[in-house]
């Protein structure tokens, strides 16, 4: 009954009139929001500590590379080709 009304063809219509819109809005939020937070992040991880380590809280260096893969992952979502997204169902 439901689809014989048409009613999902006109959802799927509406959801892919606004697709495109949303894509790029979530490219531009990957490529200048959480480039900054990176960085934000990577300045705090690496600036000095105003008190000498001990060997009990020295920096944990993991999260230098938890921030690299991110970012990685980041530039390489971002500089995708539309079609290919959207292909994937983003």
């Amino acid at each position: 009954m439901v689809r014989a009304s048409g009613i999902p063809e006109l959802r799927r219509f509406c959801h892919s009139i606004t697709a495109v819109a949303q894509l790029l809005e979530a490219k531009h939020f990957l490529e200048s929001t959480l480039s900054s937070l990176l960085n934000s992040l990577e300045l705090w991880a690496s600036s000095a500590p105003a008190q000498p380590q001990t060997e009990y809280n020295a920096p944990d260096e993991s999260i230098y590379e938890i921030l690299e893969d991110v970012e990685e992952k980041v530039r390489s979502i971002s500089n995708a080709p539309l079609d290919r997204l959207t292909s994937k169902g983003f």
